[in-house]
């Protein structure tokens, strides 16, 4: 799958994770997008009383200064409600997903928790789930705004010079390329922190409970090895992150301030040739620095991107896991209670561990099961009571397959 092929799925099952709450979500975009729309009017209404003062236009000075007075005030309501609604959404969105999470695992075959340290569990559904907040609350409104407030600042400016318009489109240009390569090279690094986050969750763990063994023995963290080690790779980590992304970031930097740097020698040459007035010149000069600067919001787009599509994709492949089948037949007082593998066979993955087995566990009979290590003594055990299902044949309690059993009476 290509990579805007990937970006399209992720951002296709964070909406569907966040259906429920949609109208809050586009609500909070709408009056972001309003927001950004009002603090750009009074730069407007000082051009218009500009052109008053430069005698270029007959216009009451007294009206536009109370409209921009007013749109700052709407700035700020428009803001707060945006803010409101989108952290409403954003919590209930936690809310859904954890409680949606908590629901699956309860009906996954327990061999998954055997597979799954609790470290990684927990970093799905804590640290995953938590990051869905700061998207959803701060970034989704933020990057429409950032987006759709530019766009239509544009097209106004080009109404008033088309070259001048255009010229602060180019380092916007370069920082959208900036951003992909951004993406790029934070995609990878963000899977390895992933790995080596849910690693020393469980170290920590360990670290922790094994606390009284480590007292005990005089022993301190560099010799609990798993701990100091998973520590020491994941700080060596996020140095090569930040490593690599401080030049791109600094580039993103420069060319959202850079806008005077542009506009000035570009707008300068223009008024010489007589193609922008004063007035124009002045103006671009002061919506240079706000129109590029309206693009802050993205600079951190590329990082926070990475790490929540590293996240969905991690909570999703949680959610995708097969669930336990039940039926609702009871073992109401066996007058056998034999236990039989029919056939059964089993493999962890590719692994292929049972092979055709074949027995019987009489009732009031002891069974032990014999073998080098790796032969399956464990997983025929755990197959019993369903922490993983046969992947061939059948188990059978009093004649009938365990799996027409319910899970709380198997369990029993």
């Amino acid at each position: 799958m290509s990579k805007e092929k990937e970006s399209k799925a992720t951002v296709r099952y964070l909406f569907g994770l966040a259906e429920t709450q949609n109208a809050r979500l586009y609500g909070s975009v709408i009056f972001g997008v309003l927001s950004g729309i009002a603090m750009f009017i009074p730069f407007y209404a000082v051009y218009r009383v500009m052109l008053v003062l430069f005698d270029e236009a007959d216009s009451n000075i007294i009206f536009w200064g109370a409209i921009a007075a007013v749109c700052i005030v709407l700035r700020f309501l428009f803001h707060g409600i945006s803010g409101t609604l989108s952290h409403v959404c954003a919590y209930n969105v936690l809310y859904e997903v954890r409680k949606k999470i908590c629901e699956h695992l309860g009906k996954v075959n327990l061999g998954y928790f055997g597979e799954n340290s609790s470290g990684e569990v927990k970093k799905v559904l804590m640290e995953d789930v938590e990051r869905l907040e700061h998207f959803l609350a701060h970034q989704i409104p933020d990057i429409t705004t950032a987006i759709a407030v530019p766009v239509i600042v544009l097209i106004f400016l080009m109404t008033v010079n088309v070259p001048m318009a255009l010229i602060l489109l180019v380092p916007i240009i370069i920082s959208f390329i900036v951003q992909g390569i951004m993406l790029a090279v934070y995609k990878p690094m963000v899977e390895e922190g992933t790995v080596l986050q849910g690693q020393m969750n469980s170290a920590v763990v360990q670290f922790v409970t094994g606390m009284p063994v480590m007292k005990a023995y005089n022993l301190n963290a560099e010799t609990y090895s798993t701990y100091a080690d998973t520590s020491k790779n994941y700080n060596f980590l996020w140095k090569k992150v930040s490593k690599s992304a401080a030049p791109l970031s600094a580039v993103c930097t420069v060319l959202t301030e850079s806008g005077v740097a542009i506009s000035v020698p570009f707008g300068g040459c223009l008024m010489l040739k007589g193609s922008l007035t004063a007035t124009e010149y002045v103006f671009f000069i002061i919506m240079s620095i706000v129109f590029l600067a309206a693009f802050n919001n993205l600079m951190s787009f590329a990082q926070i991107f990475s790490q929540i599509s590293a996240g969905i994709e991690r909570i999703k492949l949680v959610m995708e896991v097969p669930e336990l089948t039940t039926d609702t037949q009871n073992i109401h007082a066996p007058s056998e209670s034999f236990i039989e593998f029919k056939n059964v066979s089993f493999a962890y993955k590719e692994k292929n561990v049972l092979d055709n087995i074949n027995l019987s566990l009489g009732k009031g009979t002891i069974t032990a099961f014999v073998g080098a290590s790796g032969a399956g003594k464990s997983t025929a055990a755990q197959l019993m009571p369903r922490f993983w299902d046969v992947t061939e044949g059948e188990i059978l309690i009093d004649g009938r397959n365990i799996k027409s059993y319910s899970s709380a009476e198997l369990m029993s």
